[in-house]
């Protein structure tokens, strides 16, 4: 009998027990009327189609009897007759074992050439099958003996066009299956598969891996239908090449449209089209139960409204708690990949995690290209790609993020290579929507474009949980806004390194968001943090924002890095515009505490203004007005000792400013600065400790500092 499938999984984790196929055995034969056909031998049946086509039935094997062999019906009054059925089973069909079976056409006038059979029922293995026309199911293999193929090859115009009009019989369900025990060689459709449910099994319980499909090809769509996995194809072994000219396309039906290896390995799969969601669960989809060759989309990958619908699975049809199994070799997607409105829960791991992914492997994904836009919908994770590693991704159009949280993310468990971008890293209202985080190293980002923080927290966020390589933007980095009752927004546009950053380059200018709401706030908003940044080049300005309901500066921040003895948290910094409303902060952590009392910095240049804004190094403000006044200290440093918080030099090519009347105070502040200059302005830096100097006449509240 056909094994559970344990590749699928409800909402609460728990396996779906498909639809079971009677035995072929215990299938009684339509009953059969007499019908125009005629024996031209043993081997050989013709007949009259309903069209008036001629057909001819032939066996390589074995000797037909019509009564016991064929059901017809109905007629038409011209003489023609619909093959209902081809029955070779039962006590005498061992003649018919491996045999070979041709289904032809002759066209004659009014005819369209093509003939279409109900079903064939064997339950002995066979070997090569044609149609010249639609079969609308097949069963066949021997559940019992043999080990090697229970269908050599199927060959058909299409295969459940008609779904049950043509004489085959749906399952209770309504799901019009194709069953076959043991192997499969190659199927090849010309045209489209559509209704049909063609299900290749193992011989017996524990027998999953010889339920396998050598090749697929199929020159028109696989196309989901309205039940259960109509419009699926599906192996409890491996699938071999699978070439789809045109599309998947799921269906309202659990599982509808899709392409399927329960346990096994798909080698791989190419569409000409696009690869489309539907309402169903588990709609429009490709799943492998282990790896997943190279998968290459021509058109689109569109999720639909179902859950795991429009969807790349290697690997995450498992049961909570199970093994993490199943690489992606590779993904090529011509078009855009873009969410739907349904959700994408893979599973839960033992430890409690809940993994998410549209393109979702439980090992490594290999190169990811895309050619346009990858873009998160409203469902949660979708439009998103996650893998235990990613080689590499890259992005032709812009990276989005939709309204549900985790959409359009690329995430990793491990590393993650090069992230290229053409165009925009635009943040979504979801969290985390529009996201890229990597739990271990991140080789570089690149973005062509924009990064422009969403309306929901960590939107338009690089995180790397290790190292992060370059990171360069062409243009802008802006953080998201808030207004009205807008609750507090959190990383909203927002670079972050648990280590190192080797360097940032930004083409425009680094903008904080707005907070004109009635309560609310924006933190890590249009800022940098890392445990050190060697490099960080601004070619425009640091431009935060002030507000009557609080300021949001830029803010770029670095703590330590634990094998560097020196100390320096940022090397470099460059900014070709002014600072305003911004902070430099070196010896802090990401949510801006105090945390080393060595840290330093290292040559700081600003070309234009410094306005109202400080950068320190190792200090921390113990009043209540800001850096630059008695109330900067030292961090203390754990076990004791003295501190070596420097600020190499600063240079500064216009004014310094503070803000008129409003009570606060900005400094540049450390245990020593090496040097500063600012608008024909050099500090007289002596070799004397506690010295300080007021910058700003105007507004007396700007300070170079050392302590």
């Amino acid at each position: 009998m056909a094994v559970a499938d344990r590749s699928f999984v409800d909402s609460d984790h728990q396996p779906i027990e498909p639809a079971m196929k009677t035995n072929p055995r215990s299938i009684e034969p339509l009953e059969s009327r007499i019908a125009p056909a005629t024996f031209v031998n043993a081997t050989t049946v013709i007949y009259t189609d309903l069209d008036g086509d001629a057909v001819t039935v032939k066996t390589s094997t074995g000797e037909f009897f019509l009564a016991a062999n064929f059901a017809f019906g109905p007629a038409n009054p011209a003489g023609g007759e619909q093959l209902r059925q081809i029955f070779l089973a039962g006590p005498s069909a061992d003649g018919f074992d491996g045999a070979n079976l041709t289904v032809s056409v002759v066209k004659k006038p009014g005819g369209d050439g093509l003939v279409n059979v109900g079903e064939i029922i064997s339950d002995r293995d066979l070997g090569a099958v044609s149609v010249k026309g639609d079969l609308g199911a097949i069963a066949c293999g021997d559940f019992t003996t043999g080990t090697g193929f229970g269908l050599k090859s199927l060959s058909v115009n299409s295969l459940g066009r008609f779904g049950t009009a043509t004489g085959a019989v749906a399952n209770a369900d309504g799901t019009l299956e194709s069953h076959i025990v043991g192997a499969v060689g190659k199927l090849v459709v010309k045209g489209d598969v559509a209704n049909a449910w063609l299900h290749v099994t193992g011989n017996g319980a524990g027998d999953e891996a010889r339920g396998t499909i050598g090749s697929v090809t199929i020159g028109g769509s696989l196309i989901g239908g309205s039940v259960l996995r109509a419009g699926a194809i599906e192996s409890t072994g491996d699938l071999g090449v699978v070439n789809i000219r045109r599309d998947i396309q799921g269906g309202s039906g659990v599982t509808a449209g899709s392409i399927q290896s329960d346990l096994g390995k798909i080698k791989s799969v190419t569409l000409g089209g696009s690869l489309i969601g539907g309402v169903g669960k588990f709609s429009g989809q490709i799943r492998s139960g282990n790896d997943l060759g190279p998968v290459k989309i021509a058109g689109n990958v569109q999720g639909g409204s179902g859950d795991e619908s429009g969807k790349i699975d290697a690997g995450g049809g498992i049961v909570a708690g199970g093994p993490a199994t199943g690489r992606i070799a590779s993904i090529t997607i011509g078009g855009s990949f873009t969410g739907g409105s349904g959700g994408h829960f893979t599973f839960i791991d033992g430890n409690g995690t809940q993994h998410l992914g549209q393109i979702f492997s439980a090992g490594s994904i290999g190169p990811v290209k895309i050619g346009r836009d990858l873009s998160g919908g409203s469902g949660p994770a979708s439009g998103s790609i996650f893998g235990t590693g990613l080689a590499s991704v890259s992005i032709g159009g812009s990276l989005i993020g939709g309204r549900g949280d985790d959409s359009g993310r690329i995430a990793s468990d491990g590393d993650i290579g090069a992230v290229k971008i053409g165009h925009d890293l635009r943040g979504g209202s979801g969290v985390r929507a529009g996201h890229i985080d990597s739990f271990d190293k991140l080789a570089s980002v690149t973005i062509g474009g924009s990064l422009l923080g969403g309306a929901g927290s960590f939107s338009a966020e690089i995180d790397s949980g290790g190292d992060l390589g370059a990171v360069r933007i062409a243009h802008d980095f802006i953080g998201g806004s808030i207004s009205g009752t807008a609750a507090t927004l959190t990383g909203s546009g927002y670079i972050q390194s648990s280590g190192r950053i080797d360097s940032v380059t930004i083409g425009g200018s680094i903008i904080s968001g707005t907070d004109t709401s009635t309560g609310g706030g924006l933190t890590k908003n249009a800022s940098i943090y890392a445990s050190t940044i060697v490099s960080l080049t601004v070619k425009g300005s640091l431009l935060g924002n002030a507000s009557a309901n609080g300021n949001s500066p830029v803010v770029l921040a670095a703590g330590s890095e634990l094998d560097r003895t020196d100390n320096l948290v940022i090397a470099r910094i460059s900014i070709g515009g002014r600072a305003e409303f911004a902070s430099i902060l070196g010896g802090y952590t990401n949510d801006l505490a105090a945390s080393n009392g060595n840290a330093q910095i290292g040559a700081v240049k600003v070309g234009g203004d410094w306005i109202s804004s400080s950068i320190v190094a190792g200090a921390q403000d113990t009043g209540a007005a800001g850096f630059g006044d008695a109330g900067d200290t030292l961090i203390p440093i754990a076990g004791g000792g003295a501190s070596i918080a420097k600020i190499a030099s600063i240079v500064i090519g216009g004014q310094v400013v503070g803000t008129p009347g409003a009570g606060d105070r900005f400094g540049f502040v450390s245990h020593t600065i090496g040097s500063f200059k600012a608008a024909g302005f050099t500090a007289p830096f002596t070799a004397a400790t506690g010295q300080f100097f007021e910058l700003s006449l105007i507004t007396a509240d700007v300070t170079v500092r050392e302590i």
